[in-house]
């Protein structure tokens, strides 16, 4: 970020025909797909969802005569059916696959398995898929299938990092050896910097910005983030209180007000 610089990135240089300017992290479940559904067109077009596969979603509690819970795997229909509903509720937009909360090399749904079933409901179900990887532990054989993937779907990466991640020193060569096992340059990737938990504390954009290697050159930069508070006991019920949104304030006042100042502004957090 160099004041006596002008950007050069803009909107229209870096952005695709189809392209989004708000990504939020949803988990995969019933509920969040039928908020998605509801969006207005205009409104579910600027939106580009990353839906976080939750490791319950192909397990189903069943009380027995005794009262006591058992767990029960439902079959592999159960994710088709999410499909289904995840293509009726966005149309053509564009969704991010996320399996972080997955683990790999576990039977009967384990990541490559789950991918395997999506690849292979796609003649059906035609959703726009940008697979989602990171420094999620998976392995080499994982971040190939991810390049081999993305080149099935054609529709880049997203690559979502973590603020430990970003302060590595190494986090320039990670990030290095991450694009070339997945066989993509930064052009191709949509980068997320995933915050977590927004407060006052949170980094400037001003400093993360100067970790990140070839800035300018990515399809997009996000910073993820949010500042609901773990729990709402320290509220009395019956009353409404306000709660600040510091992750829209930090946006606002670290990059929207000040965008033209940097090499490369990120999207809404």
């Amino acid at each position: 970020a160099q004041k006596d610089k002008k950007p050069v990135w803009s909107y229209e240089m870096k952005r695709p025909a189809d392209s989004f300017t708000y990504l939020p992290l949803l988990r995969w479940k019933a509920a969040e797909v039928r908020a998605l559904s509801k969006l207005e067109p205009l409104i579910r077009s600027l939106v580009f969802p990353i839906m976080e596969l939750c490791p319950t979603a192909f397990i189903r509690d069943k009380r027995t005569k005794d009262k006591k819970y058992r767990e029960e795997i439902l079959p592999i229909s159960a994710l088709l059916d999410r499909l289904a509903k995840l293509k009726a509720a966005i149309g053509g937009q564009a969704v991010g696959i996320d399996l972080i909360n997955i683990k790999d090399g576990e039977s009967p749904y384990d990541c490559r398995g789950i991918w395997n079933l999506i690849v292979a409901n796609q003649k059906h179900v035609k959703l726009k898929i940008v697979p989602v990887t990171g420094f999620n532990g998976k392995g080499v054989s994982y971040q190939k299938l991810i390049g081999s993937l993305a080149t099935e779907f054609g529709n880049g990466i997203c690559v979502r990092v973590s603020l430990e991640d970003i302060n590595r020193r190494s986090f320039a060569q990670d990030i290095s050896r991450l694009l070339s096992l997945l066989g993509r340059e930064p052009t191709g990737i949509d980068l997320i910097i995933d915050l977590k938990l927004v407060d006052s504390t949170a980094p400037l954009y001003t400093e993360l910005s100067l970790r990140i290697p070839e800035v300018a050159n990515w399809r997009s930069l996000t910073l993820l983030g949010g500042s609901f508070p773990v729990d709402l006991s320290h509220l009395e019920a019956n009353n409404t209180y306000k709660i600040p949104r510091l992750e829209w304030s930090k946006w606002e006042n670290e990059v929207q007000r000040v965008r033209d100042q940097f090499v490369r502004g990120p999207d809404f957090w």
